[in-house]
């Protein structure tokens, strides 16, 4: 979220080095350079996400087989308790 913030501060800078280079008052490069940085502050940020988008993917398979693993223990400990009730 921080990341975020910062970039939503630092876009009126951008339009503001884009403005001053088509007045000719920054050299293109020194734009290009503020657009990498730019860049490089949104790059970790998608990554997080990803790799959040990632992780509760395996947290809910995990969920799913121990779900299973419990029905199935579930089923084999009834199965036992009738088979000992038939005893």
């Amino acid at each position: 979220m921080l990341a975020q913030d910062l970039l939503d501060l630092l876009r009126p800078l951008e339009l503001l080095g884009l403005l001053l280079e088509l007045l000719g008052l920054l050299r293109p490069l020194e734009l290009q350079d503020l657009l990498q940085e730019l860049q490089d502050l949104r790059e970790p940020r998608q990554r997080g996400q990803k790799l959040d988008q990632q992780g509760q993917q395996l947290d809910q398979q995990q969920d799913q087989q121990q779900d299973q693993q419990d029905q199935q223990q579930g089923q084999n400990l009834d199965q036992q308790g009738q088979n000992l009730d038939h005893q």
